[in-house]
């Protein structure tokens, strides 16, 4: 045991002489693009720390996905945590992923103009509010695959995102959906099948304006394509004058 720590703690005093920042940064972006097949830019500052753990935070940073029509990731300020002995051989492998002030923004089509002018009033009205109830679960749907996809990509121990907002517009009817991510937390991520605990507040703007927690664990298996939810603890608030819970258990076909 003393041999391997003090090995540790011997590389660990001399990373500052032998990395600097623009070496991790080359590391850490090469790493995820051939992991992810994400291409990520930087626009804003960068900054090495080496304490309390090893990483990497960038300043105003856009993750642009492969394929036509990957919604854009733009992150306020992107925390990448990477593991110490690898980068004695010259890897990067990045262990935890923090994105404070992440922008998911979607744009869909394809559904067509629909002529509404022989609707009555609550017909219209009920119309817009089935959509409305489709283009939520449908952004929620695709705001979680683009939040996660990342992470999950470069197996992560640790991601947290914090002061998120998922946004899509409808180019038919010019209605744009925003759910606000108020803060994730999920440990352990894999796609091997073993469990992903999770933490998750989410904020519906209004009127009235709904909130969303969730906690639990999920595990999921990219062989078959399925998230099973071994447990999910969700609360409401906002939507009913008391607060109301519910406890879910199941599994979601993905592909």
């Amino acid at each position: 045991i003393v041999v391997p720590f003090a090995i540790g703690i011997g590389a660990l005093l001399l990373l500052p002489l032998l990395l600097d920042k623009e070496t991790l940064l080359k590391l850490a972006t090469s790493t995820i693009e051939e992991q992810t097949g994400a291409k990520l830019t930087v626009a804003g500052e960068s900054e090495i720390s080496f304490f309390p753990r090893l990483g990497v935070t960038l300043g105003d940073t856009s993750l642009a996905r492969p394929g036509e029509g990957q919604p854009r990731l733009q992150v306020r300020s992107l925390d990448l945590g990477v593991a110490l002995m690898p980068l004695i051989s010259g890897r990067a492998e990045i262990d935890s992923l923090a994105m404070d002030g992440l922008t998911v923004s979607i744009v869909s089509s394809g559904k067509g103009a629909i002529n509404t002018s022989e609707l009555s009033d609550a017909e219209l009205d009920a119309f817009y509010a089935k959509r409305r109830e489709a283009t939520t679960e449908a952004v929620k749907a695709a705001g979680a695959e683009a939040a996660l996809a990342l992470p999950l990509a470069l197996n992560v121990q640790h991601l947290s995102i914090t002061d998120a907002r998922i946004e899509q517009i409808d180019l038919d009817t010019q209605i744009s959906t925003v759910i606000e991510l108020i803060g994730l937390n999920a440990n352990d991520l894999n796609l091997d099948g073993e469990p992903i605990h999770l933490d998750i507040e989410l904020r519906l703007p209004g009127p009235p304006p709904v909130a969303l927690s969730l906690a639990g664990t999920i595990r999921i298996y990219q062989v078959s394509q399925t998230v099973a939810v071994d447990t999910m603890n969700a609360e409401i608030r906002g939507a009913t004058p008391q607060p109301g819970t519910v406890q879910v258990r199941g599994a979601v076909d993905i592909s």
